[in-house]
C-alpha cells in the first residue's frame, strides 16, 4: 500500500477518441482500468464522449453515453452527445448543440473529473492506498498532451486538472508530458535490445485526433536527445472518418444524406459503426479488390426512392468501395503525414549546426534554407504508436514511401492502448532521460532604454535569447549581458517575447508575442561600463527561467514552454 513516504504516480492519457489512466506505485506494479461500463470488450481506454441533458448537466460518459443517447432518440428528450471536443482547443471554439453553447472548459473539466473519480475508485478497489489518507500521500499527476499544441493550450488543460485536484484537497503536483515523448520513453525502456547508442528513431503517435512526430537519438548513459522540432497536425483517424462521410455525400448527394440523417439519427450511428469496423478490419489496400461497408435499411430505402433499382455502388445492403475509392479516403491523411515526416527529416539534417542565435541573422537564415538531409543517414527505426498506428494501410504506405531511402525499418509498437500513459509515468521515475530538447519557439528580449524625463530613444533592440530549432540540455544555463547604452540612461525595460520564426524576425515584428517583462534602474554614479544587466536562461524539464541581475537586484520570470 502506498504511503506518504513513497507516493504514487497517476498518468492520464486524455485522447480525442479514447481516454484512460494508469496508476504506478513505483514498486513494479501498474494498475490500468479496463472494465469500462457498457464497453463491448476489456480495453485500457474508454470513449471520450459525454451525454448532457436539456439543462446541460452530464448524464453519462464513454460507452454508456453513446448507448443512452441512442436510446434517447426514440423519445422527445433533447440530449446532446458531445465527442471529439478536445480538438476544439485548436480553434478555441465551444460546442453548440440544440442552440445551447457548451464551454470548452466545462467539457474538458467534466470528463477529467469523471476520470479522476474512476482513479479514486481504482485506488480504493485495489487497496493501492487508504482513500481517506490520499491528501497526505505524494501523488505525482501526469497529463499527456499532443506535442504540437501551443503553450496556452497545454496550460488550459493543466489549469483544469489543477482545479479538480485542489477541490479534493490533493496537492496539484502536475507534470505535462508530450504524448510522443511519453511513447519514446516506454519504447526505449522496453526495446533497449534493438536501440543501441547512436541509434536514431522516430515516434509517430497516430491517434484519433492528432498525429505527433518526434525524432530521437540514443546517447551514452541510457539517455535520449531530440533531433528535430516535433511536427504533426490534426489528421488522425477521425480525419479518415470525415473523408468517408464526405465520399458518401458526394456519391449520393448532400441533401439526401442530410435529410436521412436528421430523420434516422440512430441509423446514422449504425453507419458510423459499420465504417469503423470496416476500417479496422482493412488489412491492405489492393488494386482491383473491393471493400464492402454495410448500409442501414433506412438509407437503402431513401436511395431506392431516388435511384430506383439502379443505386450506384450498392450491392443489396452493402456499399461497394473500389480500391481507388479507399485510396481517395485515406490519401489526404497520408499526404499530410508525409509532409510532417519530411519536415522532421529536413530538421534532423540541421542537428549539428551551430546555435543560430549566436550567428548573424542573414547567415542563420541561409543555413536554415540550404541544409537538407543526407539520404545516406536514414533514420534507423520508426515506431508506430496510438490506435491509428495499428492501421495496416498506414504501415504499408509508410514502407512504400520511405524505406529504405529515409527510414530503415518500421515497427508497430504492440502496447498501442496504454503506450502513452505508461510512458508518461516513467517521467517521474527518470525525469532527466530526455537529456537534450529542441526549442519549439524562438525567445527574444525586447529592450527599451529609458532616459530622464521619461523619454525614450527612437530605437529599441530585439535581443535573441534562443531560436526555434536550437538544441538545449536539461538544466542548461545560457548567459546574455546587456550594457547601458547612454550616459544619462536611468533604466531599462525588458519584454520577453516569443515567435514561431526560426530566425531573427526583424522583418516581421507582428510575429512577436509578449509573455513577460521586468525593469531595472541604473545607478548614474557608476561608470557606464559597470551599468549592466545579466540575463541568465535556465532550461529544465518543463520551463524556461529568465533571471535578470543588476547589481544586488534580481528579478525572475518563469516561462512554462512545455506546460
Amino acid at each position: 500500500m502506498a504511503t506518504a513516504q513513497n507516493g504514487i504516480t497517476i498518468a492520464i492519457d486524455f485522447g480525442t477518441a479514447r481516454s484512460g489512466f494508469v496508476i504506478d506505485t513505483g514498486d513494479g506494479n501498474k494498475y490500468h482500468f479496463v472494465d469500462w461500463e457498457d464497453a463491448p470488450d476489456q480495453y485500457a481506454k474508454n470513449l471520450t464522449q459525454i451525454l448532457y441533458d436539456e439543462e446541460c448537466k452530464p448524464l453519462a460518459f464513454g460507452w454508456t453515453a453513446k448507448i443512452k443517447y441512442r436510446e434517447s432518440l426514440a423519445t422527445d428528450r433533447k440530449f446532446a452527445l458531445i465527442k471529439n471536443f478536445k480538438m476544439k482547443l485548436l480553434t478555441g471554439t465551444n460546442a453548440i448543440y440544440y442552440g445551447k453553447e457548451f464551454q470548452l472548459s466545462q467539457l474538458i473539466g467534466d470528463y477529467l473529473n469523471y476520470i479522476v473519480e474512476k482513479i479514486l475508485a481504482k485506488i480504493d478497489e485495489n487497496g493501492i492506498a487508504d482513500i481517506n489518507e490520499l491528501a497526505d500521500i505524494n501523488i505525482n499527476w501526469c497529463l499527456t498532451v499532443p506535442a504540437i499544441w501551443k503553450d496556452e493550450q497545454k496550460q488550459f488543460m493543466k489549469e483544469i486538472l489543477k482545479n479538480i485536484i485542489e477541490k479534493r484537497n490533493f496537492k496539484p503536483n502536475i507534470t505535462i508530458v508530450p504524448e510522443p515523448e511519453a511513447a519514446a520513453r516506454l519504447i526505449f525502456n522496453t526495446k533497449k535490445d534493438i536501440l543501441n547508442v547512436g541509434c536514431t528513431f522516430i515516434v509517430l503517435d497516430a491517434g484519433g485526433g492528432t498525429i505527433d512526430i518526434t525524432v530521437y537519438r540514443v546517447e551514452e548513459g541510457q539517455k535520449l536527445s531530440e533531433l528535430a522540432i516535433g511536427s504533426g497536425d490534426a489528421y488522425g483517424s477521425i480525419y479518415i472518418d470525415k473523408q468517408f462521410k464526405k465520399f458518401i455525400k458526394n456519391l449520393y448527394g448532400k441533401d439526401l444524406i442530410r435529410n436521412w440523417k436528421s430523420n434516422n439519427y440512430e441509423c446514422y450511428f449504425e453507419l458510423e459503426s459499420n465504417w469503423e469496423r470496416t476500417k479496422l478490419a482493412l488489412k491492405k489496400i489492393e488494386n482491383n479488390v473491393n471493400v464492402k461497408v454495410n448500409i442501414p435499411d433506412s438509407l437503402v430505402q431513401c436511395l431506392k426512392q431516388r435511384y430506383g433499382s439502379s443505386i450506384p455502388q450498392l450491392d443489396r445492403k452493402s456499399l461497394i468501395l473500389s480500391s481507388n475509392d479507399v485510396i481517395s479516403i485515406f490519401t489526404p491523411s497520408f499526404d499530410k503525414i508525409t509532409r510532417a515526416l519530411n519536415y522532421s527529416f529536413d530538421n534532423v539534417a540541421k542537428d549539428d549546426l551551430p546555435r543560430l542565435s549566436l550567428l548573424p541573422p542573414l547567415l542563420g537564415m541561409l543555413l536554415d534554407l540550404f541544409v537538407c538531409l543526407d539520404e545516406k543517414n536514414a533514420i534507423d527505426k520508426l515506431f508506430l504508436v496510438g490506435g491509428y498506428g495499428l492501421s495496416s494501410p498506414l504501415r504499408d504506405f509508410l514502407r512504400e514511401r520511405f524505406i529504405p531511402r529515409k527510414i530503415k525499418e518500421i515497427v508497430t509498437f504492440p502496447q498501442a492502448a496504454s503506450a502513452i500513459m505508461d510512458g508518461a509515468a516513467l517521467v517521474i521515475a527518470n525525469p532527466m532521460q530526455i537529456s537534450k530538447r529542441i526549442m519549439r519557439q524562438s525567445y527574444f528580449a525586447h529592450i527599451f532604454p529609458k532616459l530622464p524625463n521619461n523619454t525614450k530613444p527612437d530605437t529599441n533592440i530585439l535581443f535573441p535569447l534562443i531560436f526555434k530549432g536550437e538544441k538545449i540540455e536539461n538544466v542548461e544555463k545560457l548567459t546574455r549581458r546587456y550594457l547601458s547604452e547612454y550616459e544619462n540612461q536611468i533604466s531599462v525595460e525588458f519584454k520577453i517575447v516569443r515567435s514561431n520564426c526560426s530566425y531573427h524576425p526583424f522583418a516581421r515584428p507582428t510575429d512577436l508575442e509578449s509573455i513577460a517583462s521586468f525593469n531595472f534602474d541604473f545607478d548614474l554614479n557608476l561608470p557606464l561600463k559597470k551599468r549592466k544587466v545579466k540575463l541568465i536562461l535556465t532550461f529544465s524539464q518543463a520551463e524556461l527561467k529568465v533571471s535578470g541581475q543588476c547589481k544586488d537586484k534580481v528579478q525572475d520570470v518563469i516561462i512554462d514552454f512545455t506546460k
